[in-house]
């Protein structure tokens, strides 16, 4: 799968400022219909100014049209580009470390957060968050780029635009997780993503790990190896559909994070000791 925030931030081909680990680009794509799966291993905020995509993980689909904006949290999910105007939209990459210190300097007092965290959030873009947006983008048409201290500044002013305008549940469940325990962070990037095939080495990039240190922490948090728990959950979350849902075993294999419908069958039939199909016609 491919990084989003590796990839943006190393093609020289997109109008970027970069400040330490913060991240700000206008990303034009061509027009052209596709759905491609993606990771990032820094939190985003995406406004768009002209065409249309739309983000979705496996439980939830946002379309974003122009003016509309979205808070998507590290880790997978899919982007589909509709037929329509050439697409262009500011991206505002930033990490873990950056919003925990700019919600600190906002006295921002925390709560506890609920068990699941959505990873895709709707933005609601009033006048003053327009105007924020619109300033930022006048950055692309200047001859001399700002200062890091100003971008620095402008990011957390960002910040502070959410908080005091936003009424989204969802975004403030993510602030609050921002601060939860090492163990129940990882728990829930990990759950969170299962159902996309992403790698050992791509989840600890994710994780802000080493591939030993991510192997050591993760048989620590779950009592057992990521290959194993990985694959087990998958095949859980995969039977679960075929019960639930009219899914051809095709997408059913996609969908639970497998890298082929026959990996995923013969995985499937190793612990079932039946087809997906037989599966689905048993009591």
């Amino acid at each position: 799968m491919t990084n989003f925030f590796e990839y943006i931030k190393t093609n020289s081909s997109f109008a970027k400022l970069v400040f330490d680990d913060l991240l700000f680009i206008e990303y034009k794509c061509p027009i052209k219909e596709s759905k491609l799966p993606i990771w990032s291993d820094a939190n985003y905020l995406a406004y768009v100014l002209s065409g249309k995509k739309i983000w979705s993980s496996n439980d939830v689909s946002y379309e974003l049209n122009e003016g509309d904006s979205i808070f998507v949290a590290k880790g997978a999910h899919y982007i589909e580009q509709i037929m329509g105007k050439e697409f262009c939209v500011l991206i505002f990459f930033f990490p873990d470390a950056f919003l925990e210190e700019a919600l600190d300097d906002a006295n921002y007092a925390r709560r506890k957060p609920p068990e699941k965290i959505q990873k895709l959030i709707p933005i609601e873009v009033n006048e003053s968050l327009q105007i924020y947006f619109q300033s930022m983008a006048l950055f692309f048409l200047q001859n001399q780029s700002p200062s890091k201290q100003l971008l620095g500044l402008k990011f957390k002013e960002l910040v502070l635009q959410l908080l005091s305008y936003q009424r989204e549940p969802s975004l403030f469940d993510f602030f609050n997780s921002i601060t939860s325990s090492p163990e129940r962070k990882f728990r829930q990037l990990i759950e969170s993503n299962l159902p996309f095939n992403m790698s050992i080495d791509e989840y600890a990039k994710m994780a802000g790990m080493s591939a030993s240190t991510f192997k050591r922490f993760f048989k620590k948090v779950f009592r057992n190896s990521p290959g194993q728990y990985i694959i087990n959950s998958r095949l859980s979350f995969a039977a679960s559909l075929l019960k639930r849902s009219n899914k051809t075993v095709q997408e059913v294999a996609y969908e639970s994070g497998f890298e082929s419908p026959a990996h995923f069958t013969r995985m499937f039939n190793k612990k079932y000791q039946m087809s997906p199909l037989k599966y689905r016609e048993s009591d």
